[in-house]
């Protein structure tokens, strides 16, 4: 029963998915001229005039028309079948409570991008939404409620490349999928799910419900590189060497009410019988667990709660770093990266987002590498595409999101210009194709030319057993490259298209190449 209930959900996702697509093509019902041009009126008073772009977009009632056209159509379906039936009260309950939920509060969507002297981008868009959806459990799970300064971003190292924070509430989504099946799912989809939950509890020895609510309404990440400590990729560059980049470390926090969630990590990483360090530091005490897990760099997977924030850090180091930036106030936060990156956009946010010049940086090098990685044959598109990363230049980004009553503004800076944009959009179609054409053509390309060369060796293998007969040479016997070479199509001996070196080798052994896989069979 809950097999069949899952494959229902899935049919269900499937059908929203495709009838969100038809129903752009599908005649919806005409707004008036003065709603379209005040909703127009609103979405664009918040962004800024006179830059590279500027769209907006009217989206009043797009979800919920949608989501109409589902119900239609499953609504003209057969009811004979009972469990075709269910399904239409199933799909009619859904939109309604995504109504209920804030899914259908999105009016209009626009962006604008200016350019600066400084070569960045002034980026802002704005989603407008109905102000009394505000605190509807679907905006409360997306980004969160009243605006505030994040108390993640004082845990953040000084060396931190790559980071977000979030004031999106997960026990709000929680509840919100909650209240979605009890409300949606006839009465034996709820008796699967109540399993589910009870299952669950004696696995975890905590119920999912106390589990989500103990969770608070903050998250954050950041990545960090070192400045000095490197380690190698699982790759080689075109030299045969390996492909450093900066040691990284990751770390992720989380608003808790209580202990619930740090006392369930600890017992389930002792239940899995990994050896597990604690240490104290300032009165906090870090659990270090020593995962058995090959990787080019160290992993020590640590967890720690301070001051309503549990801390997980791939290594014990970095939440070491997150304490001290905490309470010397010296982490990221206070650096001149920061403060000229975020420079007059406001603390008091529901998120942000980073992507410093230097991470930009690495990945550019790491994309390089990998391209060199492609050998000879791909030599001249390799340099292209090398080029053409090169004139893109590291991408950055600075960014802030604000929950307003009237809808969700984002506003920041980006390295990424209104034509960069554009063009990305025309182009991915293109991109898409080049992607499987491309790979497919090298790949057929690389087979004809393995192909080739087995065809060769074949010719100087059958020459050596000619030449050996009217010699009257035995195995062993050196052979004569030019005697060898008269029993062959053009009286010279062949070469690999690939670049290999072959070695004739004596009689009664194959001949080889030096280019990996290209031997005879």
């Amino acid at each position: 029963m809950i097999l069949r209930r899952m494959t229902r959900c899935v049919v269900l996702a499937l059908s929203v998915l495709v009838m969100i697509s038809v129903s752009y093509v599908v005649a919806a019902e005409v707004q008036s001229p003065e709603v379209v041009k005040q909703q127009f009126d609103e979405v664009i008073s918040r962004l800024d005039k006179g830059g590279d772009l500027l769209i907006v977009a009217n989206m009043d009632g797009v979800i919920e028309e949608a989501m109409e056209y589902v119900v239609g159509m499953f609504g003209a379906m057969p009811t004979e079948d009972p469990e075709v039936t269910e399904l239409q009260k199933i799909i009619k309950r859904l939109s309604a409570y995504l109504d209920k939920s804030g899914f259908y509060a999105v009016n209009g969507w626009g962006m604008s991008l200016v350019p600066r002297e400084d070569g960045l981008n002034e980026v802002k868009s704005f989603l407008s939404r109905d102000s009394a959806a505000v605190g509807l459990p679907l905006w409360r799970a997306c980004v969160g409620l009243k605006p505030r300064r994040l108390a993640g971003l004082d845990y953040m190292p000084k060396d931190t490349v790559l980071a977000g924070t979030s004031l999106g509430e997960l026990n709000s989504l929680w509840v919100m999928i909650r209240n979605g099946i009890a409300t949606v799912l006839p009465p034996e989809g709820q008796v699967g799910f109540n399993e589910f939950l009870s299952s669950s509890a004696t696995n975890l020895n905590v119920s999912l419900d106390k589990l989500m609510a103990s969770v608070g309404d903050e998250s954050f990440y950041s990545l960090q590189l070192s400045s000095k400590a490197k380690v190698p990729l699982p790759a080689m560059d075109a030299e045969g060497k390996p492909i450093q980049i900066p040691a990284p470390t990751l770390l992720v926090g989380v608003a808790v009410k209580d202990s619930t969630l740090m006392d369930l990590i600890v017992r389930k990483v002792a239940e899995a019988q990994l050896p597990m360090t604690n240490v104290v530091v300032d009165g906090v005490t870090l659990h270090t667990a020593m995962a058995p897990i090959p990787l080019p760099f160290p992993l020590q997977p640590t967890v720690a709660q301070h001051n309503g924030m549990l801390l997980f850090g791939s290594q014990q180091q970095v939440i070491r770093d997150a304490l001290i930036a905490s309470k010397e106030k010296n982490g990221f936060a206070s650096s001149a990266e920061f403060k000229k990156a975020f420079e007059g956009l406001s603390m008091e946010n529901n998120g942000m987002s980073y992507v410093s010049p230097r991470f930009g940086e690495v990945v550019l090098d790491i994309q390089s590498m990998t391209m060199s990685m492609q050998g000879k044959p791909n030599q001249e598109a390799t340099s292209f595409v090398k080029e053409f990363m090169a004139k893109q230049g590291p991408q950055t980004t600075a960014m802030i999101r604000t929950n307003w009553k009237s809808g969700v503004i984002s506003q920041g800076r980006t390295s990424s210009s209104g034509r960069d944009m554009v063009m990305g959009t025309m182009m991915f179609p293109v991109g898409l194709m080049a992607g499987v054409a491309i790979p497919s053509f090298v790949n057929a390309r690389g087979v004809a030319q393995h192909n080739v060369c087995i065809n060769n060796l074949r010719q100087i293998d059958a020459a050596k057993e000619q030449w050996a007969l009217a010699q009257g040479k035995a195995n062993g016997d050196e052979v004569d490259p030019d005697g060898i070479a008269q029993y062959i199509k053009g009286a010279k001996i062949p070469v690999c298209p690939q670049g290999g070196a072959y070695n004739l080798g004596p009689l009664g052994a194959d001949p080889t190449c030096t280019e990996p896989g290209h031997q005879l069979q």
